[in-house]
């Protein structure tokens, strides 16, 4: 029962940094758009990003 818990633990522990890790590479990838684009090609490069963010949720489930 002991390792369950630890098990449990753990992956809920790295699952919350792995949440971090890739909210901080939006967060850059947006900061990139920023500096890289004009404003009409900033919208485009926006959506890109948030739609890899969906399907590598949607690849982890």
């Amino acid at each position: 029962m002991r390792r369950f818990l630890l098990a449990l633990i753990a992956s809920a522990t790295l699952g919350g940094c792995i949440s971090m890790f890739e909210d901080a590479y939006d967060s850059r990838a947006r900061h990139q758009c920023d500096q890289t684009t004009r404003g009409a090609e900033r919208g485009a490069c926006y959506d890109r990003i948030e739609q890899n963010r969906r399907e590598h949720r949607s690849e982890a489930e």
